[in-house]
């Protein structure tokens, strides 16, 4: 089952699913996955590996990124 598709799981669950699922595949290729904390609602992401930081605006850019280096591709 897809992580962003659980209908079992509540909607504010099925996000923080989704990050730590990308966050564990994208561990697997050496990346490591961190999101921020903002209290007007905005969350972003940023991953990182060798030094190298790349920044992103929402869970499906991560997804992207996550194909890109050769992860499953979620869509």
């Amino acid at each position: 089952m897809n992580a962003h598709n659980d209908l079992d799981t509540a909607t504010n669950e099925r996000a923080a699913k989704h990050f730590h699922t990308l966050r564990a595949q994208l561990a697997m290729h050496g990346h490591v996955l961190h999101r921020t904390e903002s209290k007007d609602g905005a969350i972003t992401y940023y991953c990182h590996k060798w030094g190298l930081v790349r920044h992103f605006q929402n869970l499906d850019a991560v997804d992207a990124f996550l194909t890109q280096v050769g992860g499953v591709d979620h869509a």
